[in-house]
């Protein structure tokens, strides 16, 4: 059986020479108090109607919240038991912030670190106490070289309280630099940088750097009073791993 709102001419060729048995089924949605799906049998023209009920976003959201699998499992509520109450608070935020942005993020629990994404190689966010029993976390951001060129870096985002961010950086195994093409070297130039200093230092440079920073940084530009928030980040991050998934 297919159900569409249109058959290609071809379509109904091949199903006559088909040795299989298609049942073609076209479907219109109409509008009078309220929604309404529209069948029709291409073969019998026997017809039938079925109302629709559309969910809104706050509903869905309610429905999520009521939902046991935003419950914390215990390895990661033993894993953040000696923080404050105050970052255990945000970290439960954080974490249905990043769960509820869409249905293919997954929460992968590993030895130091909790992971959110799609795999391994399409992670978003990261969460991570040290020694000191503080949590830091790291987000997939695009990073904006001084060559113009644009890639996607794990950033490590200081933010002590969890809600401003100071300073956020790509995280590499030669420390918390970016390179800098124009001298060869490694610089920590921007590591002292927060996401608005960040955004102003690019949208002073070059032309290209300000078009890519106005395209993947468009958040930070347009909402000013959050420039520096780490729920402005976040959603950033997980604007970006959609678009990466998406492409795939």
């Amino acid at each position: 059986m297919a159900i569409a709102p249109s058959f290609h001419r071809h379509s109904l060729t091949d199903r006559l020479y088909s040795t299989l048995r298609f049942e073609l089924i076209h479907f219109e949605l109409l509008k009078q108090e309220k929604f309404f799906c529209h069948f029709t049998n291409k073969d019998s023209l026997s017809q039938f109607t079925d109302s629709l009920e559309f969910i809104s976003h706050d509903q869905l959201k309610t429905v999520n919240d009521n939902n046991d699998v935003f419950s914390p499992p215990p390895k990661l509520s033993k894993r953040i038991s000696k923080l404050s109450t105050n970052h255990q608070s945000r970290i439960f935020e954080i974490r249905k912030m990043i769960l509820t942005f869409d249905d293919r993020i997954q929460e992968f629990i590993e030895a130091s670190a909790v992971v959110y994404g799609n795999g391994k190689s399409n992670r978003c966010a990261e969460l991570k106490i040290n020694t000191a029993n503080e949590p830091y976390i790291f987000l997939w951001l695009p990073n904006i070289r001084l060559s113009g060129s644009r890639a996607i870096s794990r950033m490590k985002i200081t933010s002590p309280d969890l809600l401003t961010v100071q300073q956020f950086h790509q995280h590499s195994i030669r420390g918390y630099a970016v390179k800098n093409f124009r001298g060869g070297k490694w610089s920590r130039e921007l590591n002292e940088k927060s996401p608005k200093d960040f955004v102003d230092y690019f949208m002073q440079g070059r032309s290209w750097d300000r078009l890519l920073v106005e395209e993947v940084y468009a958040k930070i530009i347009k909402n000013p009073d959050r420039a520096n928030s780490l729920d402005l980040l976040i959603e950033i991050a997980l604007d970006t791993w959609f678009t990466r998934v998406s492409k795939r």
